[in-house]
């Protein structure tokens, strides 16, 4: 702590004195200064609380205005706040939704708040979805973000342009449902597996030769299969056999394409693809539709219509950075799969704070209603899908685990016990 003291007095004014230092690091002599609270404590944000202009000089007259910042806007604050000779309190600041950079006036000279303190802005990553190295939803995905990662703000929302995506309609073959995908989410159908599918029920055998093999199970009709040799022709028994692997349970053996009557028994289908990454199924051809479920990555689809384009207008895309892996780039902020969140939260339903994250953790206290929580590290999500984060209390300075949310069951929705909370310090 005196390192991050006297490295503080090297980058800082006189005006931030020694005590003042200390009582700004007094929260963390305990636990130490993670890297979420070192972000939280040397950036400063204001929000938009009244339309206000943005310019490039920081005195009035002599500046052109860039443009006009909008109510609820976040910048940060990138120099110290200076007055004007007529008493207007000035600060230059940088527009997160742009990165335009210039002065704003906090304070009007009848009293007017133009300007008001905001929190750092983070955003929660609710359900695995992709990071985008640019500002494109179709583009090149830089990695897949998991439920829990915390991402800090750098750049947006930025709205996309018109885009149009190609949908297709169809059916799941591991539980029938029917529904719309988008077809960019689906392997191209020249460079995957040849699948084959079932007409009529037949066997699987252990090789080649019909007479001497044995049968290891029924293929059922609509089942997908795999295929992994070339056909092959029993001229002996007039029938064509081709070695398989069922895409069910991943039996590999040989079952008969064509039997010695010319009926068919397994064919080439061209139109069941498989997922590339995990992908929502939806009711209906707008990808804003109800989601039915998610399509896991690697499982197949029968496109039965299709494809169909949609045009749509542009997702908001927001920039980040990855708290826990310092990995930038773009994701969707427009739907509910990353709200906001803060590092500072509210207890809103009682819990116990622990030891650990293990099973047989102790309790080292209960956590009331309505206290305070800061956050040390982003939140945990465990392999039963609930949400742990490590905190610090601010009634006493207790630290230790607590639960975030847990998860649902059957009908029963999951619970919230501590709701992020964006009053500004």
């Amino acid at each position: 702590m005196q390192a991050l003291q006297g490295f503080l007095k090297s980058i800082v004014s006189d005006k931030l004195t020694p005590a003042r230092q200390d009582m700004a690091l007094q929260q963390y002599a305990s636990t130490g200064i993670s890297k979420l609270n070192f972000l939280v404590a040397t950036q400063e944000f204001l929000e938009c609380a009244k339309e206000i202009a943005i310019t490039t000089k920081f005195d009035v007259k002599d500046s052109v205005s860039i443009r006009k910042l909008e109510v609820g806007e976040v910048v940060e604050v990138i120099g110290e706040t200076t007055s004007e000779k007529n008493g207007l309190d000035r600060v230059n600041c940088r527009a997160l939704n742009d990165q335009i950079e210039g002065f704003v006036t906090l304070r009007g000279n009848q009293g007017t708040a133009f300007m008001k303190p905001s929190v750092k802005p983070f955003h929660l990553c609710q359900v695995e979805a992709p990071l985008f190295k640019t500002c494109d939803s179709s583009g090149e995905e830089v990695c897949r973000l998991k439920p829990g990662d915390v991402l800090e703000l750098i750049q947006g929302p930025t709205a996309e342009a018109v885009v149009e995506v190609q949908r297709v309609r169809g059916k799941c073959s591991k539980d029938g449902k029917m529904g719309w995908a988008t077809l960019s989410d689906f392997k191209d159908q020249d460079k995957t597996d040849k699948f084959l599918v079932c007409s009529a029920t037949t066997a699987m055998t252990n090789a080649f030769d019909i007479i001497e093999s044995k049968a290891m199970r029924k293929v059922e009709v609509g089942e997908v299969l795999v295929q992994l040799e070339e056909p092959k022709e029993d001229t002996a028994r007039s029938l064509t056999r081709v070695r398989v692997k069922a895409r069910k349970d991943g039996l590999e053996g040989w079952c008969t394409m064509k039997g010695n009557k010319g009926s068919a028994f397994v064919s080439e289908t061209t139109s069941h693809r498989e997922c590339r990454r995990a992908t929502p199924l939806h009711t209906s051809l707008s990808s804003d539709s109800k989601v039915l479920r998610t399509l896991d990555e690697g499982e197949v689809f029968d496109v039965q219509h299709g494809p169909t384009a949609e045009k749509k207008e542009g997702a908001l895309l927001t920039k980040g950075r990855n708290i826990s892996t310092a990995t930038e780039g773009w994701f969707s902020s427009s739907g509910p799969s990353f709200p906001k969140w803060a590092p500072t939260h509210t207890c809103v339903r009682s819990a116990d704070l622990k030891d650990s994250m293990e099973d047989t953790a102790k309790v080292l206290r209960a956590l009331e209603v309505g206290e305070t929580l800061c956050a040390l590290q982003p939140p945990i999500r465990q392999e039963s899908g609930v949400l742990l984060m490590q905190v610090q209390a601010e009634r006493d300075g207790a630290v230790g685990f607590a639960i975030v949310k847990d998860v649902q069951e059957g009908t029963k929705p999951s619970k919230l016990f501590l709701k992020p909370s964006f009053k500004a310090a």
